[in-house]
């Protein structure tokens, strides 16, 4: 089994966010991705270590995860599985 070490977490909201920074306590060396349509919600994540990479768009955040997290509102769900499904 490859081990998980990119995880891409697709919202930052209060949801996206704690699952992030969860698995940076529990999991040594995971690498967390982020992106979220509010930049503002990229940023300050990254400011506090929430995640350690902004992508810049949905094929940036999955093109190297090993798992990928989708924690938006329940209405944008198909609409940015529609966008990463190529990835």
């Amino acid at each position: 089994m490859k081990s998980i070490k990119n995880i891409a977490v697709i919202g930052l909201g209060l949801i996206g966010g704690s699952i992030a920074l969860a698995l940076k306590d529990a999991v040594k060396d995971v690498h967390v991705t982020g992106f979220d349509i509010i930049t503002d919600a990229m940023n300050i994540a990254r400011y506090r270590n929430i995640i350690d990479l902004i992508a810049k768009d949905y094929g940036d955040a999955v093109k190297d995860a090993d798992i990928v997290i989708i924690a938006t509102p329940i209405s944008r769900i198909i609409e940015v599985v529609d966008e990463i499904k190529g990835h």
